[in-house]
């Protein structure tokens, strides 16, 4: 795994470095995405409650709050997407890895991280593509763009995309929560 700056050979030095920059703002981007997750959950958890209140308490409704903490839900899961990646939260079929030595399970790892970073890279670029060309489509309840529906997916993928490619680089993910 990580080595010492101090058993790093002279000529490997820039790329570790590298290596640890990158890893340094893979932890800063989880930071903050995980503080808007927090805030879009403490909004969503908000707005229903005010909705029911409405509704059963005072038999009105809020237009606006169906369509807005659908937006908040799927903000929150594609961004929480590259968390649970980061911790080993998802699903992972073991049954060829558990067949096949220490090494070369990490060399598996390593490929379909490889193969995942880049797959994700062509979905957010398709996301990206999605979300210009709805963006001038109008959420009626809310008055936003419904291109943020996709910029959603964009920005969780993309960043999902740096979280396989971080894989890539250290070899099996964090396990956290794993059931055995």
């Amino acid at each position: 795994m990580a080595a010492g700056l101090a058993e790093v050979p002279p000529d490997r030095f820039d790329q570790y470095r590298a290596i640890r920059l990158f890893r340094l703002a893979l932890r800063s981007l989880d930071w903050v995405v995980e503080r808007v997750i927090m805030a879009m959950m403490g909004v969503m958890l908000t707005i229903v409650t005010a909705q029911v209140v409405m509704r059963y308490g005072l038999n009105r409704s809020l237009d606006w709050s169906d369509e807005s903490a659908t937006l908040l839900f799927v903000w929150t899961v594609f961004l929480a997407l590259p968390l649970a990646l980061r911790d080993g939260g998802h699903i992972v079929m073991e049954m060829l890895l558990t067949a096949v030595t220490p090494e070369t399970r990490e060399r598996l790892y390593r490929a379909m991280a490889a193969l995942s970073g880049f797959m994700m890279v062509i979905i957010a670029r398709e996301a990206f593509i999605l979300t210009r060309d709805n963006w001038d489509e109008v959420i009626p309840s809310l008055g936003l763009s419904g291109g943020l529906y996709y910029l959603a997916v964009a920005i969780g993928i993309a960043h999902t995309a740096l979280r396989s490619f971080e894989v890539c680089l250290s070899g099996e993910p964090q396990r956290v929560g794993v059931i055995e």
